[in-house]
């Protein structure tokens, strides 16, 4: 009967048929039926599982590169994020050096450099390193699936240890000696709480008569001298965090054959998912806002001219002496100015010639003063006005920002160059919303 059944199996075409119940049918025949159906469910069962194990397993091997390739991006931006501080930790170190040895010049020099030094002195409790950011180490670690299937487990524990020295350069920013500012912030608070209303410029910033006084005071504590001469300690600090992290990523991108193509790649999906723009495109009236119901409109015509609108909320910080408290005066804005456009390449250049310069409306809010401080204020309110319209005719308002479109070309992204107070290049990302088009 074996003979017979594997006779029948190997000559047959290929056809299963289930069994029909109720035909009178021999026992080898019954067998024979019942062998064909076994089989033809069983090569099923193997055809649909062994296809979605396939499929799972290139989904899973997808999922694996992407995270190894979104990790090694992650990594090298800390680096080259660590390495901008340390410059700014030498350029802010030199010129913070040499007004301390040279403090006779205090007087002569700049608001700019007079910043840079209260920057590198006095602790700022809300300032965070970019760094720091440790999301996509949450989305790598979190990942179980990723971890257990990872090909490479050496590239699974250099990860591991990136972040962990990433932690750990975070970690002596915020306990070790050398770190720790000279000026604290309870330090700081106590000298703004001597000032008066003339200290603060119109932005509620220290006024250049009242940096010189700090950093005269921060001068003469032995804490700036200890944190200037300690330098080189927090420079070979970024160094060696540098070195070790550049170390672990250049062997993470050999073990997992990860080149600079694939990089590009994933910036391209993943960071960079904008298109280039064309002069055409621009034509219409863009708005851009900000915090405190800071809206700004630029309308762009066809002839290259620009109409420039600014609704904002200025605001004056004042310490008020006898009522030993803080606070705000707003000063609301509207101006307009006009000039022309022009598309270089992706930069949008806007040149405005300040004698067009409109003051539409100007405002002094005296509300958020108590009742005690408003007898005092009376009569002032057109010398602040006075004020800010001088500043608004002074201030160069003509820009340059390297501009292209989100996918649905109703957005358009905005890259500003810039100087930091150290010196070193920086560019801040706003977003403008196409509210009118040319045919509107």
């Amino acid at each position: 009967m074996c003979i017979d059944i594997f006779h029948y199996f190997c000559t047959m075409n290929v056809k299963f048929k289930m069994p029909k119940f109720g035909r009178h049918l021999t026992v080898k025949g019954s067998l024979k039926e019942l062998l064909m159906t076994f089989l033809g469910t069983t090569i099923s069962i193997v055809l649909t599982f062994g296809t979605s194990a396939l499929l799972d397993n290139h989904q899973k091997a997808a999922l694996q590169r992407q995270t190894a390739i979104m990790s090694v991006y992650d990594i090298d931006e800390i680096i080259r994020m660590v390495k901008e501080d340390m410059e700014k930790e030498k350029a802010l170190s030199e010129v913070t050096y040499y007004l301390f040895t040279h403090q006779e010049e205090l007087d002569s020099v700049s608001t700019d450099t007079l910043k840079m030094a209260i920057v590198y002195l006095v602790e700022n409790v809300s300032e965070k390193p970019e760094w720091a950011d440790d999301s996509k180490e949450k989305a790598f670690s979190g990942n179980i699936e990723v971890r257990q299937n990872m090909k490479y487990a050496q590239f699974y524990d250099n990860v591991r240890e990136s972040y962990r020295l990433r932690r750990e350069l975070l970690g002596r920013l915020e306990k070790d000696i050398e770190f720790t500012r000279p000026v604290s912030d309870a330090d700081y608070r106590q000298f703004v709480r001597q000032l008066d209303f003339t200290d603060y410029d119109t932005d509620g910033n220290l006024t250049e008569n009242a940096s010189r006084n700090l950093l005269r005071q921060a001068f003469q504590q032995l804490s700036t001298k200890l944190y200037l001469s300690s330098f080189f300690k927090r420079r070979d600090a970024y160094g060696y965090y540098m070195m070790q992290l550049t170390r672990l990523n250049r062997e993470n991108k050999f073990m997992a054959d990860i080149t600079d193509d694939d990089m590009a790649e994933y910036v391209k999906k993943n960071v960079d998912k904008t298109m280039p723009v064309t002069a055409q495109q621009l034509i219409g009236t863009w708005e851009e806002q900000f915090v405190d119901n800071n809206v700004f409109h630029f309308k762009l015509n066809e002839d290259q001219t620009v109409e420039y609108i600014r609704d904002e909320v200025n605001k004056l910080n004042i310490y008020l002496m006898e009522e030993k408290m803080y606070v705000p005066i707003l000063v609301p804005t509207t101006t307009r100015l006009k000039g022309h456009w022009e598309l270089k390449g992706d930069s949008l250049k806007m040149d405005f010639d300040n004698k067009t310069l409109e003051i539409l409306s100007i405002d002094v809010d005296f509300s958020k003063l108590p009742k005690s401080a408003l007898k005092r204020s009376k009569g002032q309110k057109e010398g602040i006005k006075n004020m800010f319209i001088q500043l608004y005719k002074e201030r160069d308002w003509s820009e340059s920002r390297k501009v292209s479109f989100d996918l649905s070309e109703q957005i358009m992204v905005c890259e500003v160059p810039g100087k930091t107070l150290w010196g070193t290049m920086k560019t801040s990302t706003t977003q403008m919303v196409r509210v009118e088009t040319a045919d509107n």
